[in-house]
């Protein structure tokens, strides 16, 4: 607590310091503007921003006589020289003297807006290291002093630039210590990574730079190398820590290593090759200071980012829909800006300022847009179908299980493997008393779990949990927790929450399945008969299966015959011609079979034409006359009429094979809901009795069928009497 204390002191003289030096940034004025002695008197060659220069009326060849009140010729012995910042200028044009008041131009505005906004940025977030949660930083403190440090290098370049008495000796030693710190960080992190302790005499070396650079700094008989020594020191520290970035990967090969790696060459490079190094060997930067520093701001938090937990910010989840809203923000924003330039004919940096707060704009109103479809309806853009294929690789597992136990196991398993979270455990919570039948559910509270829905994600503090199934007293609640931060993202909780629908949907089917097998055990041990609706299923098991095989038939043994006769066409010998017609008749007897097994008719065109059809195809191939008297409505259920037409076949066939009869007479009749069936043949007959004793005969499996749809069928016969059937069955 005492740390943490003084820490916040010391994070308020910041604050303090920080506010000072943003006022004097703000305040110093920026003008950039080159001026050569020609007899005696001063005369402007160059402007840094012309656009600037015009708003004020001041041009190339003016001549300057004093700035800030006093005569110029007393500022500056040498011929040519360049004044950096001044309030007031006195300029003679067209022979006529008058003094400027000098406003900073939107430039300059610009950059100052830009550091501001960083050390805002960088403050919450030292704010945040610093009184905040554990975080899984290694080494804040560390971290925390090199971000405020860059602000204040950041920030101490206009004062240098104006020759400030804070300037130089600020900007000297901010910028040497927040590379020494950002090489003693990458030490610690590395040999953090390799389980190593950081090595005290390299730190201790590491320091003494920046005691060198102040020792320097407190003799003025060094100012002339100072310059060359920050930027030489600047550039090693760099090399530096890449070195150790680089050294790491090749021992480690990780991923966080190889992005701080790209993360510190790319921000760097335009420093590095446009500031740095021309002004150590040449003495002229390629570039402006502010504008060199401008790229480095993205050191820090590009270490910031990769210093964050893996499940608080994943970059490679955040990366592809960053690209995504970018590439249509900058898309935009430049076709915006082409327009605008055409039309209005805008300075460049009105320009810039367009594009960029336009992109910001965009991409800001996607996040959020993003952020309300998910609060309130539920969708979320997803630029990767990972979770998709997860949630059908686990449907997909979970599918086979047969009982309850089983999926719920599969169902842990599977959020385990597939998120990679360890700390999954299932609670079974009675309702009715309150209490957990299994164990306890940490951090949760009753009214939480009480509250808690099926296919709905719950936070809590200690991680999340999700109902994945409930009954009217007892509820099953997955708890998923983690070390450290646990943080599950937008994509994974729409992928969870669905998949517990699918949960909760297998397992009322399954517990229907167990109470089925149990039901049909308890009728078993009490010697009662199948239920009607298992022998409903097991007859429409039986047609599935003829469906089946007939069309398995047709698609390959038919269609191989046909084309076999085709072939035989072709070859003209009477052997040949003889095997081709016995084929064609092996062909018609297994076309006919297929049409048995499944009347194609009978779904089509319906009951009656299938029916007709039938007694067409025996009248044509038998001596037996069927007289068919159908007044029946359409019959719906194609179900019941399948068993309708099977009974009616089935009874034909029995005709033909045992009644040795000339005639049948078949009705069907609707009255109400209910379809009357009579069957009728002058056949030999038989005593019922003999049928009531063996389990041979159709007749037993006739009655059966309709049993199974809820019908009756009566049959009345006598010996060298005929027989008589009446079928009444219901549609259901």
């Amino acid at each position: 607590m005492e740390i943490k204390k003084t820490s916040l002191i010391l994070f308020f003289c910041y604050l303090i310091l920080i506010s000072y030096l943003v006022f004097l940034s703000f305040n110093t004025k920026i003008i950039e503007i080159t001026v050569e002695q020609k007899n005696n008197e001063w005369f402007i060659t160059s402007i840094y921003d012309k656009s600037w220069g015009d708003s004020l009326g001041i041009k190339e060849g003016n001549k300057v006589t004093h700035i800030n009140g006093q005569k110029i010729k007393n500022l500056s012995h040498e011929k040519s020289f360049k004044i950096r910042t001044a309030n007031t200028l006195t300029i003679i044009n067209d022979k006529k003297a008058f003094e400027l008041k000098v406003k900073q131009s939107k430039n300059e505005l610009f950059f100052k807006a830009i550091k501001l906004l960083y050390i805002v940025l960088v403050g919450f977030i030292a704010l945040y290291l610093l009184i905040g949660k554990e975080h899984g930083f290694i080494q804040p403190t560390t971290f925390i002093i090199f971000l405020l440090t860059t602000t204040v290098a950041y920030i101490s370049v206009d004062l240098s630039v104006s020759d400030h008495i804070l300037g130089w000796p600020l900007l000297s030693t901010s910028m040497i210590l927040s590379l020494v710190l950002l090489t003693h960080y990458t030490h610690i992190y590395v040999q953090h990574l390799k389980q190593r302790t950081p090595y005290k005499l390299f730190t201790i070396s590491l320091y003494s730079i920046v005691i060198l650079n102040i020792a320097m700094l407190l003799q003025p008989s060094m100012n002339a190398f100072m310059t060359t020594f920050v930027l030489v020191m600047v550039v090693g520290l760099f090399v530096l820590s890449l070195a150790l970035l680089m050294q790491g990967y090749v021992q480690l090969k990780s991923k966080q290593l190889l992005l701080l790696i790209f993360c510190l060459i790319v921000p760097c490079l335009p420093f590095m090759l446009l500031f740095a190094l021309p002004t150590a060997v040449f003495g002229v930067a390629l570039i402006p200071a502010d504008v060199a520093m401008l790229f480095t701001v993205f050191i820090p938090i590009s270490f910031l980012l990769v210093q964050l937990p893996e499940r608080l910010v994943d970059l490679s989840y955040q990366m592809p829909r960053l690209r995504y809203f970018s590439a249509f923000a900058i898309s935009t924003s430049t076709i915006l800006a082409i327009v605008m330039y055409i039309m209005f004919n805008l300075p460049l940096y009105q320009l810039g300022w367009l594009f960029v707060t336009t992109v910001l704009t965009i991409i800001i109103s996607l996040y959020i847009k993003e952020r309300v479809d998910y609060n309130k309806r539920h969708i979320l853009y997803s630029p990767q179908g990972g979770y998709i294929q997860l949630v059908y690789n686990s449907v997909e597992r979970m599918r086979d299980a047969t009982t309850v136990t089983e999926l719920l196991h599969l169902c842990l398993d599977e959020i385990k493997k597939q998120l990679h979270i360890q700390q999954v455990h299932m609670y079974e919570y009675n309702l009715i008393d309150g209490a957990v039948m299994t164990n306890t559910i940490p951090g949760i509270t009753k009214a939480q779990v009480e509250k808690a829905r099926t296919g709905r994600m719950i936070k809590y503090d200690d991680g999340y949990a999700l109902c994945i199934y409930h009954t009217l007293d007892t509820k099953y609640i997955i708890t998923l927790t983690d070390s450290d931060i646990f943080h599950i993202k937008r994509e994974e909780i729409l992928c969870l929450e669905l998949l517990s629908y699918y949960t909760n949907y297998f397992i009322e089917q399954t517990k229907r399945v167990e109470d089925l097998i149990q039901e049909l055990q308890r009728m078993k041990s009490a010697g009662v008969s199948q239920p009607g609706w298992l022998n409903q299923l097991l007859w429409q098991q039986l047609e599935e299966d003829k469906r089946l095989l007939a069309q398995e038939l047709h698609d390959t043994v038919l269609q191989e015959q046909i084309h076999i006769i085709r072939k035989l066409e072709n070859v003209d010998t009477p052997f040949v011609n003889e095997q081709r017609i016995q084929l064609m008749k092996t062909n018609q007897v297994l076309r006919h079979y297929c049409e048995q097994l499944k009347p194609p008719l009978l779904h089509e065109k319906g009951l009656t034409i299938a029916l007709t059809r039938l007694c067409e195809n025996i009248e044509e191939k038998t001596p037996l006359t069927i007289l068919l008297r159908d007044t029946s409505e359409d019959y719906h259920n194609e179900a019941m009429a399948l068993a309708i037409f099977r009974s009616i076949q089935e009874l034909l066939n029995n005709t033909l094979k045992h009644a040795d009869a000339s005639e049948v007479i078949i009705t069907l009749n609707t009255i109400d809901d209910e379809l009357y069936v009579t069957y009728s043949d002058d056949g030999i007959g038989f005593d019922l009795a003999i049928l009531e004793q063996t389990s041979s005969m159709g007749l037993n499996g006739i009655r059966d069928r309709i049993k199974a749809f809820g019908g009756e069928m009566t049959i009345e016969s006598e010996p060298n009497e005929g027989m008589f059937v009446n079928i009444i069955i219901k549609e259901r």
